[in-house]
């Protein structure tokens, strides 16, 4: 017995799945920007073609997203991230620095240099001295890893 419905062919490429499109935190900085002038969610939405309710998403958001953009060290950023101990992010920070210098320059890195590196710069950090560490530091539980507690692996830098 033949199928009751024809069955659509799937060779058609006609009509290609619509692409989800994602602002980076840099955009969702900047439509709050917009927002904080006095433009209702509508108006904003309409100015970023973006639907009502998701610049109320963003507006309910924004202390993540704001603390994010300023912790952030790459602009393309789409996704809100917890902030970790800020030693290792200053850390991170200044060995994203020190790496892109020898690139420039044609130094050779590996990763066991790049590792070693980041350990000298968090007890650097650490210790109160460079990569600007004239911020008081902050008390902290027993049980909270501190910059003394981290250790490079290979977890960590697939990550970096």
């Amino acid at each position: 017995m033949p199928p009751k419905r024809p069955t659509p062919s799937k060779t058609s490429g006609s009509e290609l799945k619509h692409q989800k499109e994602v602002m980076t935190l840099h955009e969702q900085a900047q439509l709050l920007d917009v927002f904080r002038e006095g433009k209702s969610y509508a108006a904003v939405g309409r100015c970023y073609v973006v639907n009502e309710s998701t610049i109320r998403y963003i507006k309910k958001n924004e202390v993540e997203i704001r603390t994010t953009v300023a912790v952030s060290f790459c602009e393309c950023a789409k996704k809100i991230t917890i902030v970790r101990n800020k030693h290792i992010v200053r850390m991170e920070s200044a060995l994203k620095l020190m790496i892109s210098d020898c690139e420039k320059k044609n130094i050779p890195l590996g990763g066991n240099i790049i590792c070693e590196k980041a350990q000298k710069l968090c007890q650097q950090i650490d210790r109160g001295g460079g990569a600007g560490g004239t911020e008081e530091l902050q008390p902290r539980s027993s049980t909270a890893p501190g910059p003394e507690d981290f250790q490079t692996s290979k977890g960590w830098f697939d990550c970096f």
